[in-house]
């Protein structure tokens, strides 16, 4: 269990770095990089959260448009969720991986105009392995790498909800390789993944980063087996894991309430931040979303 494996002392940093993690993870700016529709966003102030942003759930481009424009700067902003998932209830996962269906065509089109113009970082979530949602489709399918190339095109990024399977986990491996100027942000880190599974995707995919959403309560309570970290310290082989890849993880919440937003940021604070190497810390807090998506308006510590 993961409880038993978290330190409540932290053996693995020198009296030095303990001191200094422990004063970044209080103080450290932070981009939350799976904020749906702008949950948590009036709550900056007190969470130290000074970028956040995903796809939307509730509309289409007009939602995160808004949200880009009422938030600027500090909101991410990505395209396609609500169209890709539409596409799926209304056609299946044929009509979603279409490359040749008109929908489709016309998502293209607009998500090129986003990229090019710069609006957007990349297309996502994209529920490619979702078995809550009886959802699963080939990842490597000719309109998953139509994105693919499409976001690579622009420096951007596509955003994969893929749970732990093989097949799947095999097929994103192939999509990674065949174009190594797109990137993959692998939400939830695979929300029910070992660390062992991630280790191997990230030794082999230089272009592949993940986001830790719901692995860490009050989100990730109901599964107990897959939590990355709990207020009470982070379990040993995820924190060897981020230590050894600094530059592949990044902080996401998934929430859908302010109350349960603040407590995942107090959760980061009080059972991630402190347990790495200050330098890993500031990493995963905010600059390395701050470097892959040009962020604007930095704060720094």
């Amino acid at each position: 269990m993961l409880l038993a494996a978290c330190q409540t002392t932290i053996p693995h940093l020198n009296a030095t770095e303990q001191a200094e993690s422990a004063r970044l993870a209080a103080s450290l700016p932070i981009a939350d990089l799976h904020m749906h529709d702008g949950v948590g966003m009036s709550a900056n102030t007190e969470t130290g959260v000074a970028w956040a942003g995903f796809g939307s759930m509730e509309g289409h481009r007009a939602s995160w448009l808004a949200l880009k424009r009422k938030y600027g700067d500090r909101f991410i902003a990505w395209a396609g969720q609500a169209e890709l998932y539409q596409a799926f209830l209304s056609g299946g996962v044929a009509k979603m991986l279409d490359p040749n269906d008109p929908e489709m065509v016309r998502l293209y089109q607009a998500i090129e105009e986003d990229l090019k113009n710069g609006v957007i970082v990349g297309i996502g979530e994209i529920f490619i392995n979702k078995p809550s949602y009886n959802l699963k489709g080939q990842v490597d399918a000719p309109g998953m790498r139509k994105l693919f190339d499409l976001v690579a095109k622009y420096d951007g990024f596509l955003a994969l909800h893929l749970e732990s399977d093989a097949e799947s986990i095999a097929q994103m491996g192939k999509l990674l390789a065949s174009n190594r100027k797109g990137r993959i942000v692998w939400n939830h880190c695979g929300k029910n993944t070992r660390a062992s599974e991630v280790r191997a995707m990230l030794d082999k995919h230089p272009n592949l980063f993940c986001e830790m959403s719901a692995r860490f309560p009050p989100i990730g309570h109901y599964q107990n087996l897959y939590l990355m970290f709990t207020t009470h310290g982070i379990d040993p082989f995820w924190r060897q894991l981020m230590e050894d890849h600094p530059d592949r993880f990044m902080i996401g919440s998934d929430s859908e309430s302010v109350v349960s937003f603040v407590e995942a940021i107090r959760t980061v604070r009080h059972g991630l931040l402190p347990y790495l190497k200050p330098a890993t810390a500031r990493k995963i807090a905010y600059r390395n979303a701050q470097k892959l998506f040009r962020l604007k308006g930095a704060p720094g510590s």
